[in-house]
């Protein structure tokens, strides 16, 4: 039985109020980089290729996110709190992550994050890599941030002077503009928890 109230429509006879909230700063959450971020999280592998690189070697490449933060109770949190600012890290694109299957240091570290996804690491094809494995895994890692100022390109008058980079670009607050990359440190298991 619908009843109509004020243009509200409400299901059998319960009366809906509207509380009038406001919206303050404490409310939002920033998107971005948080200070501080190095810690272990759970990333999320959304894309997975695999072909030759550019000197011909077999390549697996790797798009991921940050899911989240893996919490005590096998769940994983989406935000946290640095300052006293909320940031929003699931959903944080990582850079690419390759991995050159060629014998020596590069196949040893592929054969690490293989471990990691909890996929076998007795032998691979090299040739024909099966990637569908890899996309939808949730693996822990540990993931830094590494912080450069963003600058000017070189030019030939700059070059003639003897400098070797670019000036600082500056953003309008008279402050150097700084771009933050993130990294995965270390990939270091497989997440059994749930999401």
């Amino acid at each position: 039985q619908h009843t109509t109230h004020n243009t509200q429509h409400t299901t059998y006879n319960i009366q809906h109020t509207t509380t009038k909230h406001m919206l303050s700063k404490t409310d939002a959450v920033k998107l971005g980089v948080p200070p501080a971020i190095r810690d272990r999280y759970v990333v999320r592998i959304t894309d997975a290729r695999f072909g030759p690189n550019s000197k011909g070697n077999p390549m697996l490449t790797l798009t991921a996110e940050i899911a989240g933060l893996p919490l005590s109770d096998g769940t994983i949190g989406t935000e946290i709190v640095r300052d006293g600012i909320t940031y929003q890290v699931g959903g944080l694109r990582l850079p690419f992550q390759y991995f050159t299957l060629v014998k020596g240091p590069a196949l040893g570290r592929f054969f690490e994050f293989q471990a990691a996804c909890g996929l076998s690491c007795d032998e691979v094809d090299e040739t024909n890599l099966d990637v569908a494995p890899y996309i939808g895994k949730m693996v822990e890692a540990l993931v830094d941030s590494r912080t450069d100022v963003e600058r000017k390109v070189l030019t030939a008058e700059d070059r003639a002077a003897g400098k070797n980079q670019g000036d600082p670009i500056i953003g309008s607050d008279g402050k150097p503009i700084e771009k933050v990359e993130l990294r995965v440190v270390n990939w270091l298991g497989e997440f059994k928890g749930s999401f």
